[in-house]
């Protein structure tokens, strides 16, 4: 095992470790050459922990469905569709410039 792999491995196990075990209702992973996730179900939420593979860089993003156990059918192609270019910006990039990456919709 690769100090990658072994870095990897830590992160996946790190994640399932946490919390929620009792209510916890399955854990699917996603391996790819850009990143690594891990996809933990628990009732009307699911959260996707991702970490690209070079380990520059990481994060999160949770789903939560109303009423019912959640779907997976619309959460699964959401996790497949994160991509990690290898762009990573400075600790000195503006709140404006942030600001432009996104598109801002006011409610």
């Amino acid at each position: 095992m690769s100090r990658q792999e072994l870095a990897s491995h830590i992160f996946l196990v790190s994640f399932a470790s946490l919390g929620y075990m009792e209510s916890r209702k399955q854990v699917q992973t996603l391996f790819r050459d850009d990143i690594e996730g891990l996809l933990d179900v628990i009732g009307k939420v699911a959260d996707f922990q991702w970490y690209s593979t070079d380990g520059r860089a990481y994060g999160s993003i949770s789903f939560v469905q109303k009423s019912g156990d959640i779907d997976l059918s619309w959460v699964r192609p959401v996790c497949h569709s994160v991509r990690f270019t290898g762009e990573v910006y400075s600790d000195s990039v503006t709140d404006e410039e942030l600001a432009e990456l996104f598109e801002i919709v006011e409610p």
